[in-house]
């Protein structure tokens, strides 16, 4: 049987798919319309924005799903969880903050021993991630205990995208869509250890190593303008946007692989 996030996976090729058809489309009325050009240029900045919300938002939510399905017994589910689940059924509005996380801990402690579901609507997975910036991604995969999740991106490995050869990215993309395996059964598979960078327990993991979050930033900035209507002008060319959409295909596979493992790992005999 597959996984929920198996499901999910499969679904990026077609989600990019998308963005590259208008992307084709643009090149090839290059000379002949650039008015329409740049048209669908705009439009694919914007959609493609709209497909990291949307994918991330649903890995995370599918790794939820198969928390339920495959552990259910709530003392086995990652230690951020249970307690982000039990905080949040202990607070309301009138409980003083002195007494929250005693009423944590005591809650905690009682499905540890009575196993109950955990009910995601409680947790702040099944809220909106609004727009993809590098915090909100990482907010996004706090409650499943992985933090700074970004960061992970900071290696040899993944920053061959940036060199801007053709055959890397060819390479990396393969290895990508491959990848998809890792997520197929249940508990996830391992990663590479050497395709990716153990975020810092302390510190601003991007303080050093701003490639990924400044990609993140412009493709945001880019978006917003065009969405906001701040610009009616088109500032990327077809081969720019063919680029940007290589490297997000590869960051949210990344992102995917990376958070499957760790929690993988807390399966794993």
């Amino acid at each position: 049987m597959s996984t929920a996030v198996f499901e999910v996976a499969i679904t990026l090729p077609q989600r990019m798919g998308e963005v590259r058809k208008l992307v084709e489309k643009a090149e090839l009325c290059n000379e002949t319309d650039p008015e329409f050009r740049d048209a669908l240029c705009r439009s694919a900045s914007v959609l493609l924005v709209s497909h990291v919300e949307g994918f991330l938002k649903d890995v995370v939510s599918s790794i939820c799903a198969d928390l339920n399905y495959f552990v259910r017994d709530f003392s086995r589910m990652p230690e951020s969880m249970k307690r982000d689940f039990s905080y949040r059924i202990s607070h309301y509005d009138g409980v003083p903050k002195c007494d929250i996380e005693k009423r944590t801990n005591k809650i905690k402690e009682f499905f540890t021993i009575n196993s109950v579901p955990i009910d995601f609507d409680f947790l702040p997975i099944k809220e909106n991630m609004g727009n993809p910036t590098v915090s909100s991604i990482d907010k996004y995969f706090t409650p499943i205990g992985i933090n700074k999740i970004v960061s992970s991106l900071s290696s040899d490995f993944y920053h061959q995208i940036f060199s801007g050869s053709a055959s890397s990215a060819y390479k990396l993309l393969r290895k990508c869509k491959s990848s998809y395996s890792k997520v197929y059964s249940w508990p996830y598979q391992a990663y590479s250890n050497s395709d990716f960078k153990e975020p810092p327990n302390k510190g601003d993991p991007y303080a050093t190593d701003a490639l990924w979050a400044t990609f993140i930033e412009d493709m945001l900035r880019r978006r917003h303008k065009i969405a906001h209507g701040s610009t009616l002008e088109n500032t990327e060319s077809t081969v720019n946007l063919e680029r940007d959409i290589n490297k997000v295909e590869i960051m949210i596979t990344g992102i995917m692989i990376y958070a499957c493992g760790k929690i993988g790992s807390y399966y794993r005999a």
